[in-house]
């Protein structure tokens, strides 16, 4: 999704990954959609909010820190997702 907003384009980016996984994650198997699946999505939606906080909020250097942590889980996660043949790319 393109965006023509004054959005930073890193929120954007998160936003379309929080989409694509959103459409995914419903065919993970059933075995792992609901702790994967809903822990991706979690760490997915608290990314854009940190991001949204940085963005936009007054302590840009604590949201920009949790974002931080949100990513190192959701690449540990990918991994998972992707060694489990949950997702066939990352």
């Amino acid at each position: 999704m393109k965006s023509t907003s004054t959005e930073p384009i890193v929120f954007q980016q998160a936003y379309d990954l929080t989409q694509w996984y959103a459409q995914r994650t419903p065919g993970f198997p059933k075995t792992h959609r609901l702790t994967l699946g809903d822990r991706l999505e979690h760490a997915l939606f608290d990314l854009l909010s940190c991001l949204q906080d940085a963005a936009y909020g007054k302590n840009r250097a604590s949201a920009l820190s949790q974002s931080q942590d949100h990513v190192d889980r959701l690449r540990l996660w990918n991994r998972v997702a992707k060694d489990l043949k949950c997702i066939s790319k990352i």
